[in-house]
């Protein structure tokens, strides 16, 4: 469908849990269905045509979505990594869209609007057998950063203070920077200074306190209080 876009699902592993019954639903059950996706095709799955469906995508945050987005209902987590959809049109329909990630990368979707009451829940899954030429360079640089690994990296060490606007009670700290051609990484310790509440740290709200973020990954969302978490940040740079 997008040809001339970067498309993050060249081989993506989806693995679609559809709930057998409004009853496996309250309890939790499901079958496991794993779909391989290949280079340049779409995700194609069910959606229940009177049930609120949901996509997870892992660790990694939808920013927007583009296309046929009039044909149901969506609402994105306030962590950006579920969208719920509850079809507007009646089965047998197919609605197309895309969701962009943080990342910069594209996922293209087709639904195909069934006749049901019970939920699809939907997982996509990014394997970590995928070469790295199949990703993306901030979501390799993030991994190489979490690994610890230099390899093509020019990597400074680092301990600063960062400011976080939105929180006073979270204190962030800057251990380590990372450079690729116009990209830049950064290691952050994240502490809740707060010693009898839990806070959430959400990839959008932390995308609020810098500028032209590239990727973004965190480690543990709900800190405890007096808890800490790493979180992987992605800088996008003009090139020199």
């Amino acid at each position: 469908m997008v040809s001339t876009r970067r498309i993050i699902t060249k081989s993506i592993l989806v693995a679609v849990l559809v709930l057998l019954s409004q009853t496996s639903l309250a309890t939790g059950s499901f079958d496991l269905q794993p779909i391989e996706i290949k280079h340049l095709k779409q995700v194609r799955i069910n959606v229940a045509s009177e049930g609120v469906n949901r996509i997870n995508f892992d660790n990694f945050v939808v920013t927007k979505l583009i296309g046929n987005i009039a044909g149901a209902t969506y609402v994105l987590s306030d962590q950006g990594s579920d969208l719920f959809i509850a079809p507007k049109v009646s089965a047998p329909k197919k609605i197309a869209f895309s969701a962009l990630l943080v990342t910069g990368d594209i996922i293209d979707f087709s639904l195909n609007v069934v006749k049901s009451e019970t939920p699809y829940l939907v997982k996509l899954k990014f394997p970590s057998d995928i070469s790295g030429s199949k990703k993306s360079e901030a979501v390799l640089m993030i991994e190489a950063m979490r690994c610890g690994k230099r390899g093509k990296y020019y990597v400074q060490k680092s301990l600063k203070k960062v400011n976080i606007p939105w929180n006073v009670d979270i204190k962030g700290e800057a251990q380590n920077s990372y450079r690729f051609k116009n990209l830049q990484g950064t290691v952050l310790t994240l502490e809740n200074t707060n010693r009898s509440r839990s806070l959430e740290i959400t990839a959008n709200k932390l995308k609020e306190s810098f500028n032209k973020v590239a990727a973004i990954y965190i480690e543990q969302s709900l800190l405890p209080p007096k808890g800490k978490t790493k979180a992987y940040i992605v800088f996008k740079e003009p090139l020199i």
